[in-house]
Formats: structure tokens, sequence, C-alpha cells
């Protein structure tokens, strides 16, 4: 289970690269994101992540997970 966000502030500091560390903390950000709105975190990365490669830059707002939510009327099991 992932701790809350102030704990893990320090520890972004210490991955690999700061490049690692900005895409660890935007994921573990829509990870909180689908928490909060009541969403299957896995279900949201599965089929966000498998849309990806086919996905254009103008669907890219449908992918929120608040607008994925809303589309698919989705909660979490």
């Amino acid at each position: 289970m992932l701790c809350g966000a102030p704990h893990n502030k320090k520890n972004f500091l210490f991955f690999g690269s700061p490049e690692s560390g900005q895409t660890s903390a935007i994921i573990y950000s829509l990870i909180e994101t689908c928490r909060k709105l009541d969403i299957n975190p896995a279900d949201y990365l599965r089929e966000t992540l498998s849309a990806l490669p086919t996905m254009q830059q103008s669907e890219a707002a449908d992918w929120t997970p608040a607008r994925w939510k809303s589309i698919r009327g989705t909660a979490g099991e």
C-alpha cells in the first residue's frame, strides 16, 4: 500500500534520475486521484496504458481519471 503524499515527497528525490522521480510522482498522483474518485487504479491504468499507443493528442483530456470515470460511469470495486 502506498503511503500518503507528504511521506513520499523526500523519497522522490532518491530515484535513479530526476526523470524517473518525476515519472514516479506522476504515476503516484494518478493512483491517488483514482482512489479519491473511487476508481480502481489498476483498471484505470490498464485501460489507459493500453490505449496510449493509438491515442491522438486531442483525446488526452478524455483519459484523466475524472473524465474516464464520467465516460464509463464506473466506480471502484
